[in-house]
């Protein structure tokens, strides 16, 4: 496959962002960030802090402490409510994982197929 640089450009040409003021950060990613790694118990060494700001981590400490607990004598439980961030980046963490290792996929990616 041969692949057409300068074609390639011309074709982004329309979607050329000039005015920076254009470009505003997605307020609700660093939420998003803090979420996946606490959800995950990612390793401190792999979290890249300038991907979120202390008021995300705030945002997430809050949204962690509306999820509703229930306790009983083996300790605490907890009940989550579809609304909470927690309870869907769970969800749509195990559905990315089940997608990815469905049986009898309609395609399939093989080493041809890779494109970097």
């Amino acid at each position: 496959m041969r692949f057409d640089f300068n074609k390639f450009v011309e074709n982004l040409e329309p979607y050329k962002v000039t005015d920076d003021s254009a470009i505003k950060r997605n307020e609700e990613a660093g939420l998003a960030t803090v979420v996946k790694h606490v959800w995950l118990h990612t390793p401190t060494e792999q979290i890249n802090f300038d991907n979120f700001s202390v008021d995300d981590v705030k945002a997430a400490l809050e949204e962690m402490e509306q999820i509703p607990l229930v306790y009983d004598d083996g300790g605490e439980v907890f009940v989550c409510e579809p609304t909470n961030l927690f309870p869907v980046y769970d969800m749509l963490f195990g559905l990315g994982y089940k997608i990815a290792n469905i049986k009898n996929k309609r395609f399939e990616l093989s080493e041809e197929d890779m494109f970097i």
